[in-house]
């Protein structure tokens, strides 16, 4: 038996011609390409099409760089080549003949054709899968987008829940303050009027019995709390109006010091009566921008209640400021002073204050609620420090011109 003959060991030797039918045959776009130049050198029919040449022949002529869309994927590829290295599944933008843009994917390997070193390379089209992946891609950022704006729902949605709890809470809050505040104003009412009531009976059953000078008192009883009744229901329209913004408002620049002396010598018969000497500290160039009609109210209450709470004989001060931006305006007195707790409620709405002067003046229960209502309308505050028996100052903040 004679010894067979031994294969050819490159694949274009003596089965060339088969091996060239078989990649003619592939159903891959096949492509041999010579290292240098850098041209095709076959090419089969699958590999035309893929490209869109009419033949394999009119694909082989074509320039191989103006096929890559992308000028890197050509410098890669030439580099990989150069090295002798493989082309493993490089994904990369080629042109068609039309223009049009396909993607695919590659791979090689080194052979020899007609005697020349040269790369056997396999293409197919995933231009398919690639628009899948950008479907995909693009679904997973308008998810991503999705998630993120349901994100920021649901934190604006915990917001405003928590806002919605915060504003139920300060309206509970404030009914709580409402019912409170009704009922003072309920009992500071029926004090009065249930001495009215009487008052007027006993005029009405026995003002032929009751001497001149009896129904006189009982007159000045009458005017006095008359006098408390009519300035308590003032007090509670100022602040309605203050609530409402029905209250004109008009800040201009002037010397606030003008206010100040205006309210002592209103108030000069009272403090006079009771021994009480009053002092201003103000310089009188000092201007701040203010409502004036306010801000005469607010001098004028703080100066009475200093005066009522100051007995006989005692010394009341006020004095002007510069505090950055603002100018200070302090009230202080040698009266009875105020409880910690006193202070705390102070300006509360829901909070019975008022209490008799030290000669048992009567009080409106009001007029710091007031103050403290005005103040603010200036984008101001009102402090108080007191101790009992030391005295107190009441301190406001205004914008100074």
């Amino acid at each position: 038996m004679g010894q067979e003959e031994p294969a050819e060991t490159m694949p274009f030797g003596a089965t060339a011609e088969w091996f060239r039918n078989s990649l003619e045959r592939c159903p891959l776009g096949v492509a041999i390409i010579r290292e240098r130049p850098f041209t095709r050198l076959f090419a089969n029919q699958a590999c035309a099409r893929l490209f869109g040449a009419a033949s394999p022949h009119e694909f082989i002529s074509q320039d191989i760089d103006n096929s890559f869309v992308d000028k890197a994927d050509v410098e890669r590829t030439r580099a990989a080549l150069q090295r002798g290295e493989d082309i493993v599944d490089m994904e990369c933008r080629r042109y068609r003949k039309d223009g049009s843009i396909t993607w695919m994917v590659s791979n090689s390997s080194k052979t020899e054709f007609d005697g020349q070193q040269a790369h056997i390379f396999w293409m197919h089209d995933i231009s398919e899968r690639k628009l899948a992946e950008l479907q995909t891609h693009n679904q997973l950022q308008e998810l991503q987008k999705r998630k993120k704006q349901l994100e920021e729902q649901a934190e604006a949605l915990s917001k405003s829940t928590m806002s919605l709890s915060i504003a139920h809470r300060e309206l509970e809050k404030l009914n709580r303050e409402k019912d409170s505040f009704l009922s003072i104003v309920a009992h500071d009412l029926r004090s009065p009027f249930t001495g009215l009531l009487g008052a007027t009976e006993l005029l009405a059953r026995r003002s032929d019995k009751l001497s001149p000078d009896d129904v006189a008192d009982y007159a000045v009883s009458l005017h006095e709390t008359t006098k408390n009744v009519h300035d308590f229901l003032e007090g509670l329209l100022d602040w309605a109006q203050l609530h409402k913004g029905l209250v004109p408002f008009d800040p201009t620049p002037y010397p606030v010091a003008e206010t100040i002396g205006l309210c002592i010598s209103e108030l000069s018969a009272l403090s006079s009566n009771k021994d009480i000497s009053v002092e201003s500290f103000c310089h009188a160039r000092r201007q701040v921008v203010a409502d004036k009609s306010m801000i005469t109210k607010v001098c004028r209450n703080l100066l009475s209640n200093a005066i009522k709470f100051t007995a006989s004989g005692g010394r009341i001060e006020i004095h002007l400021a510069d505090d950055g931006p603002d100018v200070t305006v302090a009230i202080y007195d040698t009266g009875v002073g105020l409880s910690d707790t006193a202070v705390d409620n102070l300006f509360q709405l829901d909070k019975k204050t008022s209490t008799p002067g030290t000669e048992g003046e009567a009080g409106a229960g009001m007029g710091l609620i007031l103050c403290k209502e005005m103040i603010a309308r200036h984008g101001g505050r009102i402090t108080v420090f007191s101790q009992p028996g030391h005295g107190s100052t009441f301190q406001f903040w205004l914008p100074a011109a």
